[in-house]
């Protein structure tokens, strides 16, 4: 029995998509960024809650997280607009 690899599909796809996307239209690149910004917040947000084991810590460092996203965030904003 065959196994079809979604995986390896969907990060061609993907990777296709973004490729013609970026030719077609500028506003894809500004919705890359932002996706990128989020899974580098997902990824620091898991580590925060796997590795500070004290509350008010890890609610005070996720605060300024999300703080750090939305400065960024304005600033790509202000770059392409």
């Amino acid at each position: 029995m065959v196994f079809f690899n979604y995986y390896w599909f969907s990060v061609r796809f993907v990777a296709m998509f973004f490729i013609i996307s970026l030719i077609i239209d500028l506003e894809f690149i500004f919705l890359i960024i932002n996706f990128i910004f989020l899974h580098i917040i997902n990824g620091i947000t898991s580590v925060l809650f796997d590795y500070i084991h004290k509350k008010k810590l890890s609610f005070f460092l996720l605060g300024l997280l999300k703080i750090f996203l939305i400065e960024n965030l304005l600033q790509v904003s202000k770059f392409f607009f």
